[in-house]
């Protein structure tokens, strides 16, 4: 039997499948594939969808790895504002510059910073404890500062979260 799969095109050269950690799969084909190309390559590959979607389901669901699209409506005023009032907090300490806060529904990562000083946050920051949260905020905070994770980067980090590796071990298990 044949898992169910949406097909996504794009300017590639190859046919790629994704299994996503909610279970879904993705296969990606160049534009100019038939579908019947498509049909025949996820049947060739079947045996290797099935095996990543069982890992997925024996594995407990994580808090990133879901979508909800009415969850992120109802949660990211609330995200915005906890962000806001929490980098303005840190900020004081550090007092760098970012350019723009957004909330974004992140199923891979908690946060991110650019180059150019954009932050960027998953809206599920919200349902984190405090501790954790603030962890975060302070990680990607701290990349306005020094844009890598050297020495200097996890400095700045331990001035105002004494304990991240802690609440490093703990994020990768939620």
């Amino acid at each position: 039997m044949t898992t169910p799969y949406t097909i996504r095109r794009v300017r590639s050269r190859s046919i790629r499948i994704h299994v996503h950690g909610d279970g879904r799969v993705v296969v990606t084909a160049p534009r100019q594939v038939s579908e019947k190309t498509i049909t025949k390559f996820v049947d060739e590959k079947q045996e290797w969808i099935d095996e990543h979607v069982r890992k997925i389901a024996s594995k407990p669901r994580r808090l990133l790895s879901y979508h909800d699209a009415e969850e992120y409506k109802r949660l990211r005023p609330k995200a915005m504002a906890f962000a806001a009032r929490r980098l303005q907090h840190f900020n004081i300490q550090y007092g760098t510059t970012y350019r723009r806060l957004q909330i974004r529904d992140s199923t891979t990562r908690w946060g991110s910073c650019s180059r150019t000083g954009s932050i960027s946050f998953s809206y599920k920051i919200v349902l984190l404890p405090p501790a954790l949260a603030d962890y975060i905020v302070v990680h990607e905070l701290c990349h306005c500062l020094a844009f890598n994770h050297s020495l200097k980067f996890w400095e700045l980090v331990a001035e105002a979260i004494p304990d991240y590796k802690e609440c490093r071990k703990l994020l990768r298990n939620i």
